[in-house]
């Protein structure tokens, strides 16, 4: 087991190319350095469902020229990625054939990966206004033991 716990951490591209995944799709794989020396590999899918995400991501390493994409196999010689910038990558823990390691769920500007699609608070009112929280808070704190449950009725839901 690696000693890289989950968490945000600031790194930088150290090196980049082309993989195939198991079943031989194409994949980029990208190695990031961070925590002093630390480093992980992240793999960007280029099937359909995760090919937003990983071309959002390359963007986000500064690629280049989407027209020589195919160059990323020539790794850093290609250029096409920013090995300068700083990034925030999210890591988290993944479990595959009974092993669990570290792995690398998000890629994203630094401060980028917080709040997406904040909602204001009248929003959010209305929106949880039908789902009956005080009454699955209270229960909640009951289960859990904790003290008195009669100050939920004053939570404006």
């Amino acid at each position: 087991m690696s000693d890289i716990a989950p968490g945000k951490y600031v790194a930088v591209i150290t090196d980049y190319g082309v993989s195939a995944s198991k079943a031989g799709d194409p994949m980029i794989t990208v190695q990031f350095s961070f925590d002093n020396g630390k480093s992980l590999f992240w793999n960007g899918s280029l099937k359909e469902k995760a090919q937003e995400i990983t071309l959002k991501a390359l963007l986000r390493m500064g690629l280049r020229d989407e027209e020589r994409l195919a160059d990323l196999a020539d790794g850093l010689d290609s250029k096409l990625l920013d090995t300068t910038k700083q990034l925030e990558i999210d890591v988290g823990m993944d479990t595959y054939e009974g092993k669990t390691k570290p792995r690398i769920n998000w890629v994203n500007d630094l401060g980028g990966g917080k709040f997406r699609n904040a909602m204001d608070k009248n929003n959010f009112k209305v929106k949880i206004a039908g789902l009956n929280l005080k009454t699955t808070i209270k229960a909640l704190k009951f289960e859990m033991g904790l003290s008195d449950t009669s100050q939920i009725e004053n939570i404006p839901f």
